[in-house]
């Protein structure tokens, strides 16, 4: 009866090892096959796209320039002089004028870079108050302070409105 006992344990033994051997040489290389045939699938599927994904970032590119054109906005400018250009297009159509547009503060807190630009434009009420709509409406920066102080130019006896502005911009150049 140990003798019957013996061969089952070394039957058992021997399907455990036999099935060891079997996993080693056949069933893991069939599942690292397909472990790479996964992979170079997906590396397939990029390279199939990847036509399509220029040609419609090609087109972004173009939408974005003709953005950049529409604002006026060159790459190379700083956006000290593109906040310039805004006013002083602005200030043409509505007849005002554009008295002093001061060198930016800037100040760097925690990593992060805050720009003030301070200027100061001259004329009537309305228009100013337009032109200070239409920074908002750019949405070039957060408008911080407006200021309306009416002056008199005594050599010609005559009062004007001015309006200083700062307008900051966080992360500005």
């Amino acid at each position: 009866m140990k003798d019957y006992k013996l061969k089952n344990k070394l039957l058992v033994a021997g399907c455990v090892a036999m099935l060891f051997v079997v996993y080693q040489f056949a069933i893991q290389k069939t599942i690292d096959s397909k472990k790479v045939l996964r992979e170079l699938t997906a590396e397939k599927e990029l390279l199939h796209n990847a036509a399509d994904r220029i040609a419609v970032l090609q087109q972004q590119n173009v939408h974005l320039d003709s953005l950049l054109n529409s604002y006026d906005i060159s790459i190379n400018s700083s956006f000290q002089q593109v906040l310039l250009q805004k006013i002083t297009r602005f200030a043409k159509k509505k007849k005002l004028q554009v008295i002093a547009f001061n060198e930016p503060h800037q100040f760097a807190s925690n990593g992060t870079k805050i720009s003030t630009y301070s200027f100061e434009v001259k004329g009537n009420f309305i228009p100013l108050l337009q032109l200070v709509q239409f920074l908002e409406q750019q949405q070039l920066g957060a408008l911080i302070s407006i200021h309306f102080e009416k002056k008199k130019n005594y050599s010609a006896n005559r009062t004007y409105l001015t309006c200083k502005l700062l307008l900051q911009k966080v992360g500005g150049n």
